[in-house]
């Protein structure tokens, strides 16, 4: 009696996956590499923005993606507003919704 118990409470646990799961099966990926805009293929970190923008931080600049396009953002040494470096490692996004970027040469 107790194994009939178990098997039927196994095959509702197994409905009750199979239901939630069909659920969230239109995801859609899309390959993204330098030929769409991306500034280098190898890619450290990913962050999505509070406004929906997908964050790259790549071996060659931070990459802000809008879903259609990218605009890489690179350290210039002539400008005082730039990233420390090309190469970033990590970011977040604080409470401000500022992006923080941690690059080779700091944050």
């Amino acid at each position: 009696m107790k194994n009939h118990y178990l098997y039927i409470l196994l095959c509702l646990s197994l409905y009750s996956i199979a239901s939630f799961s069909q659920g969230y099966s239109n995801f859609h990926f899309k390959k993204l590499q330098v030929d769409n805009g991306l500034s280098a293929n190898f890619v450290f970190c990913i962050m999505q923005d509070a406004k929906g923008f997908m964050w790259f931080g790549t071996k060659d600049g931070l990459n802000k993606f809008d879903g259609n396009s990218f605009k890489v953002f690179r350290h210039n040494p002539r400008k005082e507003k730039t990233i420390g470096n090309n190469i970033i490692h990590c970011m977040i996004e604080g409470d401000n919704n500022k992006l923080y970027v941690g690059t080779e040469a700091g944050l």
